[in-house]
């Protein structure tokens, strides 16, 4: 039991036993008998432990109906269960798009290498035909840089740069989340990832459509934006809630890992 249920608890037994006062007063219940005391006593202790549960029982999903054209499911889960069904699915990758997953510039663990690993196995230069293939259709322009000792691409792109790839009846986009130091580090500051964030939902709202969009729980992990995921959620959130005339008919639903959600409360998640 957390300091939160024992907050609610005795909450709880104040609020009942002054009920319980108040209506012997009214009936004037001046001699109860020992019977009736604990009744009073057992019904006080139950109620409150009751009130107490509900209030600090987490949740496993909530939905937030932003707008009339935007609803945010959160939930915890797999976001590759959901490549399916002309479903629009958001990958975080480094501002070079890299391909290469060699858990040096791309870790075979994060959401970008599993992405690769899964659909393009032993093939990565062809998703790099492909994105470049969608910012030349879209005239999407990069930063030629030298990169020293690295086998990643030489072209970079701004944070919140989309690239949309279509594969096995699932949209995939692309979604330039983080920088890459001189060490091949990847990081983010937190004022980027607001803009970032905002970015990609105004580029969604061009693209999507009917169809729904399920995003992972970003600035996790490899990304290095050292916040906890209670935190990086809520940011999340407030950023989506802040955009003006955002929408995503189908609703936009944040996919967290199931070990990372075990730390995130939401219930403490309210608009």
């Amino acid at each position: 039991m957390n300091r939160e249920f024992f907050k609610y608890f005795f909450a709880a037994v104040g609020t009942i036993s002054s009920v319980v006062t108040l209506i012997s007063f009214v009936f004037q219940l001046t001699k109860p008998s020992c019977l009736i005391v604990v009744l009073y006593v057992v019904a006080i202790i139950g109620m409150s432990v009751a009130f107490a549960v509900w209030q600090t029982w987490r949740k496993k999903s909530i939905t937030v109906k932003i707008s009339n054209t935007l609803t945010t499911c959160v939930k915890a889960g797999d976001l590759f269960d959901y490549v399916r069904n002309d479903n629009y699915v958001i990958i975080p990758v480094n501002e070079y798009f890299d391909t290469l997953v060699d858990d040096t510039i791309i870790n075979k663990g994060s959401i970008h290498g599993q992405f690769v690993e899964r659909y393009y196995p032993n093939n990565h230069k062809q998703l790099h035909e492909e994105i470049e293939h969608f910012f030349e259709l879209n005239k999407i322009k990069g930063e030629k840089v030298t990169r020293e000792d690295s086998e990643g691409y030489s072209t970079k792109y701004p944070i919140g740069t989309c690239a949309l790839i279509d594969k096995n009846d699932t949209h995939f986009v692309l979604l330039a989340l983080t920088h890459f130091d001189n060490k091949e580090q990847a990081y983010v500051e937190l004022s980027e990832f607001g803009r970032c964030i905002s970015r990609m939902c105004t580029f969604l709202c061009t693209r999507v459509g009917q169809q729904p969009v399920y995003m992972p729980l970003m600035g996790m992990g490899l990304s290095r934006l050292n916040q906890s995921g209670q935190f990086i959620l809520k940011y999340m959130l407030d950023t989506i809630v802040g955009i003006k005339n955002l929408a995503i008919l189908g609703g936009l639903n944040i996919i967290i890992y199931p070990t990372i959600a075990k730390t995130i409360n939401l219930n403490e998640i309210k608009y």
